[in-house]
């Protein structure tokens, strides 16, 4: 009767830990196809960016050049203008000098006249051209200001909210976590006390706690998407960490912003391999080792397109 129980129990048990292992797997499955499709759309944003950066970089290389031609060809145009009203002067004295009897006049002045036409219309259709410069040189210098003030804008936000954060994360004196802006973009470094213990995927305390106080801040600022990075690194000739762990890791913490409110669709998990971080093989054994978490926190580029359309 004893034996006969304990095989329920066990059954029981062993059915509910399979239903358990199929749940995780389709979890981490779900996650990982939304992750893809929301990194496949951040990169196309991302594409779009680019091409707008650059189509700036040409306006403002194409700028540069029309001035160049505007200033030239107004230098022409007066040029032209000269010598027009010195045709026309020679013109008016050779009228007021010809005779009836002096057909050589006549047609001096006539061929005169002739030039002065040709030279008139020159004159026109080089001042018709230089207007057409001129507005296109003031259209593109309205984007470029429209540009840069968007830039501007963005970077006051973004230095914004790291003065939010510094005043949420970096309250204990004694933290060794550095937050560093890069223009339009955020980074947060864990360190090493802030990690993971060695070969799971247990977060220690320090970083649970640094994780909940910028979900606290990120989940009500839904123009920044976020991104975890987990760093996989070879420190110091020791183990490296593997693949596999740091994708569960890098999870973990997708996981645990999701749980204290920031919205799945702005998180997207990132892994640096060794080759991106080389300079940290220069380290010794004394300097710090590199950290194997970066939170990396920059405005949705959508918003970028809004704050050019809005200027």
């Amino acid at each position: 009767m004893y034996s006969c129980v304990s095989a329920k129990k066990y059954e029981t048990l062993n059915n509910r830990y399979e239903y358990i292992v199929r749940t995780r797997v389709a979890d981490t499955t779900r996650l990982s196809l939304e992750s893809e499709r929301h990194i496949q759309e951040r990169d196309s944003i991302a594409i779009k960016y680019n091409r707008q950066v650059n189509s700036y970089l040409q306006l403002k290389n194409d700028s540069a050049t029309l001035a160049q031609n505007y200033y030239k060809n107004k230098r022409m145009l007066d040029d032209l203008f000269e010598k027009y009203d010195q045709l026309d002067k020679s013109y008016k004295q050779l009228s007021a000098s010809l005779s009836s009897e002096d057909v050589s006049i006549a047609q001096n002045v006539s061929q005169k006249e002739k030039d002065l036409l040709i030279q008139e219309q020159k004159v026109l259709a080089q001042q018709a051209n230089n207007d057409k410069l001129a507005a296109s040189l003031q259209e593109r210098e309205i984007k470029m200001l429209a540009f840069e003030s968007s830039m501007r804008k963005m970077e006051k936000s973004v230095g914004d909210l790291k003065k939010k954060l510094e005043k949420s994360v970096l309250s204990s004196k004694d933290t060794a976590v550095t937050i560093e802006q890069r223009m339009t973009k955020l980074a947060i470094v864990f360190p090493e006390s802030y990690g993971f213990a060695s070969n799971t995927t247990n977060l220690s305390p320090q970083g649970v706690d640094l994780l909940k106080k910028i979900a606290s801040i990120l989940k009500v600022q839904p123009e920044y998407t976020i991104t975890p990075t987990s760093l996989l690194i070879q420190s110091g000739g020791k183990d490296m960490v593997g693949e596999e762990l740091s994708k569960s890791r890098i999870w973990y913490v997708a996981e645990t912003l999701k749980k204290e409110g920031v919205t799945f669709s702005r998180i997207s998990v990132s892994i640096k391999y060794q080759t991106a971080f080389a300079e940290q093989t220069k380290k010794t054994e004394k300097q710090p080792r590199t950290p194997l978490i970066e939170i990396s926190i920059q405005p949705k580029l959508d918003s970028v397109f809004q704050m050019l359309q809005a200027d």
